[in-house]
C-alpha cells in the first residue's frame, strides 16, 4: 500500500511538473526600487547595475536579489554620469569634477584620476575604460588597474557614443552637421587600428553600430538612415523613420527604434522592412541572448512591450512614469529604468 501511495505521489509529481514546463512564459514586475531623480541610464557589469544619478548620488544595485549594494550620497561625486561595480569597487566618471574616481564598498574614496577633459560616457572592455569627453571632445583610454591613461585622442566633434563590437570600439562622430553643413568629413574612429573611417554618404548624425555576418550597420539619429558600411563602402539599406535611437541584431534582423513611433525592423535575408507599434514613441529597445523575445519601452505611454520572434505583442506591463532605458543582463531579468518614477523596476520571466 505505502510503495502504491508513493506512485501515485510520484505520478502526480511528474505530471505537475510537465504541466508547469508546458505553462507559457510570464513576465511580472518583482521589484521597484528608488534611485531619485535625473537618472537616464543603466550601467552592468556582473551581477550589479549601477544607477548614476546626475543630482550627485549612485546606486549600485544586485539585481538579482534586489538588494542596494552600495549608495552614494556623501558628495564625494558631484555629477556621476556612469560607473561599474567591479571585485567590491565602484568606477565612476565625474562631469562636475572632471575625474575618474574608486570608492570602495564602504562608500569612501579610495582613489581619483583627474581628467583634462569633462568625461560624458564610459564602457569597460578587457580591462580597459574608454571615457567619452567635451572640453575638448575626445577619448581616455584608462588602465583599471593602474588607473592611469593610457592614451587620449581629440575629436573633431562630439562625440557621446560608444560601440563595442567583438573586442573592437567604434566611436561615431556624433554631431556632424550644423545647418546643412558637415562640420568633419570624418565618420567614425576605429581604436583597434587608431583609424578614422571617412564619411562617403554624408551620413549625418551617426548614433550606433552593429555587425552582422562579418558586415557593419550603422544608424541616423535625425534622418532615421540604416547603413551598411566599412572602411570605403556605404550604402543605404533601409529608412527607419525620423528620430532613431538605437540599432540591434535580433535573429536575422536589424531592429531601430523611432521617438515619432514604431519599433522598426528590416530583414536582413529578404531585405524589407517592417514596423510594429507604428504609433507609439519608443525610448528603448532590448533583447535576450536566446533571441526569443524582444522589449520596448515607451516613455509616453509608460509601457513595457514583450515581443515574440515573430514580432507579436506577448505581453505589456505598465511601469512607472518615463522609462528611458531597459536592459536584460539575463534571459530571465530585465531592468527598465523610469526617469519620473525615480525607479528601477526589475522584471523577472517565469
Amino acid at each position: 500500500m505505502l510503495k502504491t501511495n508513493l506512485k501515485i505521489i510520484l505520478y502526480l509529481f511528474i505530471l505537475i511538473s510537465g504541466l508547469s514546463f508546458a505553462s507559457p512564459d510570464t513576465f511580472q514586475i518583482v521589484d521597484r526600487i528608488p534611485v531619485g531623480e535625473r537618472t537616464f541610464h543603466i550601467d552592468i557589469y556582473g551581477n550589479y547595475a549601477t544607477i548614476c544619478n546626475y543630482s550627485g548620488t549612485v546606486k549600485v544595485i544586485d539585481y538579482v536579489n534586489g538588494d542596494v549594494t552600495l549608495y552614494v550620497d556623501n558628495g564625494i561625486i558631484s555629477r556621476p554620469m556612469a560607473g561599474y561595480y567591479i571585485n567590491n569597487y565602484l568606477y565612476v566618471i565625474d562631469n562636475g569634477d572632471p575625474s575618474v574616481k574608486v570608492i570602495n564598498k564602504w562608500g569612501n574614496l579610495s582613489r581619483k584620476l583627474r581628467l583634462k577633459a569633462r568625461p560624458i560616457n564610459m564602457k569597460v572592455l578587457n580591462d580597459k575604460f574608454y571615457i567619452t569627453t567635451t572640453n575638448p571632445y575626445g577619448l581616455y583610454i584608462v588602465e583599471k588597474k593602474s588607473l592611469k591613461i593610457e592614451k587620449f585622442y581629440e575629436f573633431p566633434v562630439k562625440t557621446p557614443f560608444i560601440s563595442i563590437i567583438n573586442n573592437d570600439v567604434l566611436i561615431p562622430m556624433y554631431e556632424n552637421e550644423k545647418d546643412n553643413i558637415l562640420n568633419t568629413y570624418k565618420l567614425l574612429f576605429r581604436v583597434s587600428d587608431k583609424k578614422f573611417i571617412m564619411n562617403l554618404k554624408r551620413i549625418v548624425f551617426p548614433i550606433d553600430i552593429e555587425k552582422y555576418k562579418d558586415k557593419y550597420y550603422l544608424g541616423e539619429y535625425f534622418d532615421g538612415g540604416i547603413y551598411e558600411f566599412w572602411d570605403n563602402y556605404q550604402k543605404k539599406i533601409a529608412q527607419f523613420g525620423k528620430m532613431l535611437i538605437n540599432i540591434g541584431i535580433f535573429n536575422d534582423n536589424i531592429i531601430g527604434n523611432s521617438l515619432f513611433g514604431g519599433l522598426y525592423i528590416y530583414s536582413l535575408k529578404d531585405k524589407t522592412t517592417k514596423v510594429i507599434l507604428k504609433n507609439i514613441p519608443i525610448t528603448d529597445f532590448a533583447y535576450n541572448s536566446k533571441n526569443d523575445f524582444l522589449f520596448a519601452i515607451s516613455h509616453i505611454t509608460g509601457e513595457f512591450f514583450v515581443i515574440d520572434k515573430n514580432f507579436q505583442i506577448y505581453e505589456t506591463l505598465k511601469l512607472d512614469d518615463y522609462p528611458i532605458d531597459v536592459e536584460v543582463p539575463t534571459d530571465d531579468i530585465i531592468l527598465v529604468l523610469c526617469t519620473d518614477g525615480k525607479t528601477l523596476n526589475i522584471i523577472r520571466r517565469f
